[in-house]
């Protein structure tokens, strides 16, 4: 896919193609022959939310959405700055889906980074999109950020998955974690749980940090 630049533009336009992709997706989420497309509508959906965001809060800045494999999603030029910007986008249904927690566990968690990856990204967002399609959550952190608050994959399934950040909408203890979770570490669990408790404290502080990309 090819690189699609936008400065100046209708914001209409991007309200029309993200609600033509959410009612996609909703059929797609009662048809299991689509099942394959959702992560993909997923992102997709993300992109066009955070490009349309910038847009509206600067019409001047430039957005380059990036195709193919280019190592960000978007590119911004503003005020003389360009940042490279990660965009991961997750269906908040409120399961984890993670086989490091027991099924009961509610919460949402992204990727941050894959195993031997390098940088690529100065700043993450992390979406949370309901089964409407509509956002649920924003958070905005620079890769330091977002590298310093994130945890080892937990999950051993995921095994390209270096780094993330799980947001559990529970009380987090040992009690919640599958009794080979982080097993094979002296203090693993509880170094994780301190890491999950951590995640659930600061993260909210990084809710619609759009301004931090103008500056």
């Amino acid at each position: 896919m090819a690189d699609k630049e936008y400065q100046n533009v209708d914001i209409s336009k991007f309200d029309s193609a993200i609600n033509e992709l959410q009612e996609f997706y909703r059929s797609s989420l009662q048809n299991p022959l689509l099942s394959g497309l959702n992560s993909k509508l997923v992102g997709e959906i993300g992109e066009l939310i955070v490009a349309r965001e910038l847009l509206t809060r600067n019409h001047q800045c430039r957005i380059i959405k990036k195709g193919g494999h280019a190592g960000c999603d978007i590119e911004l030029s503003v005020n003389g700055n360009e940042h490279r910007l990660e965009v991961r986008t997750k269906h908040d249904n409120g399961e984890m889906n993670n086989g490091a927690y027991l099924k009961s566990v509610k919460g949402i968690g992204w990727r941050i980074l894959g195993k031997g990856a390098k940088r690529k990204f100065d700043f993450i967002v992390l979406l949370g999109i309901d089964d409407s399609a509509n956002k649920t959550c924003t958070y905005i952190l620079s890769y330091d950020e977002a590298y310093k608050l994130s945890i080892k994959e937990p999950d051993r399934r995921y095994s390209s998955t270096d780094r993330c950040i799980h947001l559990l909408r529970c009380n987090i203890d040992d009690s919640i974690l599958r009794k080979t979770t982080y097993d094979d570490a002296p203090g693993g669990r509880t170094n994780l749980c301190d890491s999950l408790k951590k995640i659930a404290d600061e993260l909210p502080d990084y809710d619609n940090g759009w301004a931090k990309l103008f500056k």
